[in-house]
């Protein structure tokens, strides 16, 4: 599992190395579109946000370690409740790790604690830049589930743990995401729980 697979790659690869800078330090909000973005999975294939924008698709984004428990909850509950062979899930990590860390160490370690099947759904990119250009702090002990329609739209983002309420409003998302171009659209929410702040 992806909790299982952070929580002991971190503290063992990267302990005193991690560069974390501390959320409340941030002024960072969550994109409101999908921004181009690279990173490279678990495969060691590279890979873009444009893979993404066929949709519908949902991002598990996590910057900081403590995130990293709730991963899997996320990715099974919307399984759960939006079980279409056509969604894809994508688990991002967007750290940034100190140049000190191999990549291979980190790769390697990650591997050994992820399910085979799920190697190419497991973007990794340790540099912070994919953080920067979604608009996410470091280090943030809460994961972000992003959705994106058919269109390849970021439709909502939610900023929580798994609770009832928020997998309902991203598998409510999901399942009104228009199955083909050209509908009208409508703006991005943004929901932060238990305080929800629509942006």
């Amino acid at each position: 599992m992806l909790s299982a697979r952070l929580t002991l790659m971190l503290p063992a690869v990267a302990a005193a190395a991690l560069c974390w800078t501390s959320p409340a330090a941030t002024e960072s909000r969550p994109a409101t579109t999908l921004a181009d973005f690279q990173a490279t999975d678990l495969e060691n294939h590279a890979r873009t946000a444009g893979e993404l924008r066929s949709g519908p698709a949902l991002l598990i984004t996590l910057t900081g370690q403590d995130a990293a428990p709730d991963s899997d909850r996320w990715r099974m509950a919307v399984r759960a409740c939006a079980p279409s062979a056509d969604l894809h899930i994508v688990t991002v990590v967007a750290m940034h790790l100190s140049s000190l860390i191999p990549d291979a160490l980190v790769f390697r370690s990650a591997r050994n604690h992820a399910e085979r099947e799920r190697w190419s759904d497991v973007w990794m990119d340790r540099s912070g830049a994919v953080q920067r250009s979604l608009g996410l702090p470091d280090g943030d002990p809460v994961p972000y589930a992003m959705v994106l329609d058919a269109r390849g739209n970021l439709s909502l983002t939610v900023h929580s743990t798994p609770d009832p309420a928020s997998v309902q409003a991203v598998c409510g998302a999901l399942r009104a995401a228009p199955a083909a171009p050209g509908a009208a659209e409508n703006p991005p929410a943004v929901l932060n729980t238990p305080a929800r702040i629509g942006y």
